[in-house]
């Protein structure tokens, strides 16, 4: 039994049994009152103790004696406020009962010797007592009840960490995400609850920070103000306000802040201006020209970024305003003509980014032409070839992106003039490479074209000594490690020197088949692989490995030629494959090898262009499958839920992406399905009833993104067994979660913050207390 305690003003009691309570504090407060409690209670009961308790008086004991052994015999009261009172008096009461402590702890009552045991971890906090407190639970640890040793020798494990040591053992079991540099240190943490931020102040590597969602408030914050190495805070979404961000001016090295969401105001930018480090901002949430100004005022911010910016006469007005900034990054959505003209009045030297710019004539590419761009990025616009000759004369343009535009050949060569631009990235255009290569024979200054997923040229690539090659994660006890340069045969000797490595994800970094050939012998369970350059020449690389237990390839290079090699992976549970060239009977016959190894549990196939729901015909040989995910194939919809009838180990079914007919679901029924994910489908008329009669023990439920309303929710509300809901990002709002009120096994729903209001989040937690409600 561990110690849950609340957060006090000097820490939490973390579920991991570890206390952060060094002194006596406000504890010996509490314990006084305890105390007199305790006292008051013997004065009236003497006389039913007499015939009750184990103890009795003797006048051959001290006094105080009989008051600890009075409080001993009460740890085994049935009544929580007198076992609790005792337990807060033998604490308090320091070393002089660390004997009478260790001998109860050997009592056949678990619950007696749990409280002794934790009540000497407690008194181990007190710097007097520490060393006989540790020495007693020492002898604990070797008892012969085993399950008191191990409750001691883990609790006198604890105490001998180091802070650090004890702060990560209790941050991962919190499961807070920690990314660890090349010294293997704790650099990195993202963290959703006020308690865990205590621990933060013991990792002296500690750099970047991410505070995220609704459990970190400002009551926390005060506990990462004492966590002077941090140089980088992201705030997303969180329950900070103004007032939090006046605490940041003590943290001395705090260098960039991100922040996403919250309500922050004019009043809380201005209070930034106490940072004396901070450098650089970047604001997710809307802004307006008050904040844009409240921000020229905070000097000593040099590069800007501004997010979801809808531009206005005033908006530039603040923005030329912004006299020392250095750099300047705007990103707008849905950009009118009429917001251009507004841009070109900006006096500063910018990078754009425009998304959804459909609506751009003539005129505003125009307008834009006119600005002192140093940088350019245009998702999904209205730009075409004929537009290319106003790009083109952008004079100081340094940096071009162009996502998603019919361009051409003959449109990219009016680029030919920028003898300023650097780096040229296309995708989703008709340029051939070809023409980017014809194209930096002109430009002498143009270290870097990429046209779709194939770069070209001379890329800028920083020295190997001045970035990281790779940096390593540790998440629910599992190490990972994450490239971020080319993977070489030294990188690989560097890597298998990495200590219990579990996993492998190359997705930041160049991979291609010559790289998977150096890792077959690289002693990892799990692979995680982005490329293109990857086929099924690189996999068949693999087909040997002895440790690999799960992969996870995504790569159009990948085609039935696949089959092979990754059956024949003797340890191989997991499979996950994205973007492949399967087709149907590809698909038909690696599902049918893999059934006769009787091994693999998950299975995830998505964005397979070519598959339909003709690819997983005969899967229900695949006994030994718990997961299936069968999501974004263009080609197959619900009708594929056909082919599951009698699996009966699957668990859990990922159909993602799709149209869902209700008939189809009640294939479902034959299963015992405990976790459905429906996440970005569109749901058919009577989808949610046929989904209630054929999977009425479901535990979770997976609808973000889809078209669920406050209507449906009648029938999700009588899953009496619902422990997890999805429904962020669909219409379901305040209405639509009453219906919920009756399911007692909530933990988390994760709703949408712009249907769900407040009053509406609150009602939610007068209903189920024990549960989690995140708005998103």
């Amino acid at each position: 039994m561990t110690s849950t305690g609340p957060m006090t003003s000097t820490g939490p009691m973390t579920s991991t049994g570890l206390s952060p309570f060094r002194d006596g504090g406000i504890g010996r407060l509490f314990a006084v009152a305890f105390l007199f409690a305790f006292l008051f209670a013997s004065l009236n009961v003497g006389s039913a103790r007499a015939q009750t308790d184990v103890v009795t008086e003797s006048p051959d004991v001290p006094q105080e004696s009989q008051t600890i052994a009075a409080a001993i015999s009460d740890l085994s009261s049935r009544k929580f406020g007198k076992r609790q009172a005792a337990y807060r008096l033998l604490v308090q009461s320091g070393g002089e009962v660390i004997a009478s402590l260790e001998r109860a702890a050997e009592s056949e009552d678990l619950g007696v010797a749990e409280r002794c045991v934790r009540a000497l971890v407690e008194i181990a906090g007190d710097k007097e007592s520490e060393k006989a407190a540790i020495e007693a639970l020492d002898r604990l640890a070797a008892s012969e009840s085993a399950r008191v040793a191990r409750l001691a020798a883990s609790e006198v494990g604890n105490l001998k960490l180091s802070d650090e040591q004890r702060a990560i053992k209790a941050l991962e079991a919190a499961g807070v995400v920690l990314r660890r540099d090349q010294n293997n240190q704790p650099n990195m943490a993202s963290v959703m609850r006020d308690e865990d931020l205590y621990w933060l102040q013991f990792l002296p590597s500690l750099r970047y920070v991410s505070l995220m969602q609704q459990g970190i408030t400002d009551q926390g914050l005060k506990h990462l103000t004492k966590c002077a190495p941090i140089q980088s805070l992201t705030i997303y979404d969180t329950g900070i306000t103004d007032a939090g961000l006046g605490e940041l001016h003590q943290l001395p090295s705090l260098r960039s802040i991100s922040v996403s969401g919250g309500t922050f105001t004019a009043a809380g930018i201005r209070s930034l201006a106490k940072v004396a480090s901070l450098s650089s901002l970047m604001w997710h949430s809307p802004v307006n020209e008050e904040e844009i100004r409240a921000i020229g005022e905070v000097k000593q911010i040099r590069t800007l970024s501004l997010y979801k910016l809808v531009f206005s006469r005033q908006v530039a007005e603040a923005i030329n305003g912004l006299q020392q900034m250095t750099r300047l990054r705007l990103s707008l959505t849905n950009v009118t003509d009429e917001q251009c003209e507004f841009m070109a009045t900006v006096n500063a030297r910018i990078s754009i980014s425009l998304m959804g710019a459909d609506e751009l004539t003539d005129k505003g590419w125009e307008q834009l032409s006119g600005m002192n761009l140093q940088s350019l990025s245009v998702f999904r616009s209205s730009l075409r070839d004929r537009h290319m000759p106003l790009i083109g004369a952008i004079s100081d343009l340094e940096s071009l992106s162009i996502y998603d535009a019919p361009i051409t050949d003959e449109g990219v060569m009016e680029l030919a003039k920028l003898d300023k631009l650097r780096s040229l990235n296309l995708r989703g255009t008709t340029v051939s490479e070809e023409a980017g290569k014809r194209l930096q024979e002109k430009m002498p200054n143009l270290r870097y074209v990429r046209i779709q997923s194939q770069g070209i040229a001379r890329p800028i690539v920083k020295p190997l000594q001045q970035q990281q090659p790779y940096n390593v994660t540790t998440y629910s006890g599992k190490k990972s490690v994450h490239m971020r340069a080319e993977l070489t045969p030294d990188l690989v000797e560097k890597i298998r020197q990495e200590e219990g490595l579990h996993a492998l994800y190359m997705t930041r970094a160049a991979v291609n088949d010559q790289h998977l050939k150096m890792l077959a012998t690289l002693p990892i369970k799990a692979l995680v692989v982005d490329s293109d350059d990857v086929t099924d020449k690189g996999l068949a690389e693999l087909r040997d490995h002895k440790s690999l237990e799960a992969l996870t390839v995504t790569s159009n290079g990948v085609t039935d030629d696949c089959r092979e090699s990754i059956t024949r992976i003797p340890a191989l549970t997991k499979l996950w494959i994205h973007k492949a060239k399967l087709t149907d009977k590809g698909t038909r016959l690696l599902i049918a090898d893999l059934a006769e190894r009787e091994r693999l549990t998950w299975l995830h196939l998505s964005n397979c262009p070519n598959i339909t729901n003709e690819a997983l015909h005969g899967i229900e040989r695949l006994k030994s499958l718990k997961q299936l995910t069968f999501s974004d194939n263009a080609q197959a919809d619900s009708g594929v839920l056909r082919h599951l009838d009698g699996m009966s180990n699957l668990t859990e079914v990922r159909l993602e992406g799709t149209s869902v007919q209700a008939a189809d679901l009640q294939h479902l029924a034959t299963l015992q399905i405990e976790r459905l994910h429906l996440g970005n489908c569109q749901l058919q008329e009577g989808t949610l009833a046929s989904l209630l009669e054929a999977c009425p023990n479901l535990e979770q439920l997976g609808l973000a993104k889809s078209n669920v309303g406050d209507e449906d929710m009648v029938a999700i509300g009588r899953l009496e067994k619902l422990q997890w809901l999805w429904i962020y990002q669909t219409q379901v709002g305040d209405e639509g979660i009453k219906n919920l009120a009756d399911l007692k096994d909530l933990k988390y729903v994760f709703v949408n913050a712009s249907k769900v209001s407040l009053a509406g989040a609150n009602d939610f937690k007068e209903k189920h207390p024990d549960a989690t409600l995140r708005r998103y």
